[in-house]
C-alpha cells in the first residue's frame, strides 16, 4: 500500500462518493482510478452510465484528505450529473455552479467546508475553471442558502437552489473584489454582466431550447400536476432567456 492509498482508503472514497449521490437522490456508478477528480456522464440525457473518477495523488496534494472535503469535493463532481440537461451552464460557470451546491450540501448537512475552501481557494482560473477566490465565494454563497432554507423552513430541491444561485451570478460584480480573477486569466474567467452580447444571446438560444423542451413534454403530460409542472419550468426558462436577450443589449462586444 502506497502512501496516497494510505490517506485515502477505498473506503473513504466509496463512502465520500455514495453521500454526495445520495444528496442529489443519484444512482451510485462505478468509481475508477483516473488521472484527476472527475465525471464522465457518457449519455448526458442519463444518469446511472455515468462513471466518477478518482485519483488519490491530486486530492492529497491538494490538501483533501478529511472525510467531509472528500464528501464536498464529489458532491462538486455530482453537481455536474445533476447539470446534465441544463444547456444554460458551461465551462467555468458549470464550475461555479457546482462548488455553490457544495456549499449547500455542507451547509444543509453540517459538512466543515474549510479543507475544501482552503484546496479550491489555491487554484488558478483559466478557460475551464474560475479563480479560487470566486469559488470559495461560491461555496460561501450556497451555504448562505442553505442557512436561509433552514431558517425559513423551506424544504431544499435542486430547482429552488438553483434559482438563487442566479442571485450569486447576479451580485457578482459586488461580491467578487477584481483582486480576486487571476492576472494572467482575468479575460478567460467571464461571469454575469462581463459577458458579451454573442454570450448573452447563445445563453438565450439555450434557455428557449430548455423551454421548448418542457413545452413539449407538457403536451405529453397525461396528469394535470405534471403539466403544471412542466409549464411552470418551460415559462421559467423562458423569462431566462428574455433576461438574457435584454441584458445583451446593453453588453458589450469583446
Amino acid at each position: 500500500m502506497d502512501i496516497y492509498e494510505f490517506l485515502l482508503p477505498d473506503e473513504a472514497i466509496t463512502a465520500a462518493v455514495s453521500n454526495a449521490c445520495e444528496f442529489f437522490n443519484l444512482p451510485e456508478v462505478p468509481i475508477v482510478n483516473s488521472d484527476g477528480v472527475c465525471v464522465w456522464p457518457n449519455d448526458v440525457h442519463t444518469t446511472f452510465d455515468d462513471v466518477i473518477g478518482v485519483n488519490r495523488e491530486q486530492l492529497s496534494d491538494m490538501g483533501i484528505i478529511s472525510s467531509d472535503s472528500l464528501k464536498l469535493a464529489y458532491t462538486h463532481e455530482c453537481a455536474h450529473r445533476a447539470l446534465q440537461e441544463y444547456n444554460s451552464y458551461e465551462g467555468p460557470q458549470e464550475e461555479l455552479v457546482c462548488d455553490y451546491f457544495a456549499g449547500i450540501h455542507a451547509g444543509v448537512n453540517n459538512i466543515d467546508a474549510d479543507q475544501f475552501e482552503e484546496a479550491l481557494g489555491k487554484t488558478k482560473g483559466g478557460t475551464t475553471h474560475p479563480d479560487g477566490a470566486i469559488r470559495v465565494d461560491a461555496i460561501e454563497f450556497g451555504k448562505q442558502i442553505a442557512a436561509e432554507m433552514q431558517a425559513q423552513g423551506i424544504t431544499p430541491s435542486f430547482e429552488y437552489c438553483l434559482d438563487r444561485f442566479e442571485d450569486f451570478q447576479a451580485g457578482q460584480t459586488n461580491m467578487v473584489s477584481t483582486d480576486a480573477l487571476s492576472e494572467n486569466h482575468a479575460s478567460e474567467v467571464s461571469f454575469g454582466s462581463a459577458y458579451s452580447k454573442e454570450e448573452y444571446v447563445a445563453k438565450a438560444e439555450n434557455c428557449y431550447k430548455e423551454a421548448d423542451k418542457y413545452y413539449d413534454k407538457a403536451q405529453r403530460d397525461e396528469k394535470p400536476s405534471d403539466k403544471a409542472h412542466d409549464l411552470e419550468q418551460a415559462e421559467k426558462w423562458r423569462r431566462r432567456g428574455d433576461e438574457c436577450i435584454s441584458k445583451s443589449r446593453y453588453a458589450d462586444n469583446k
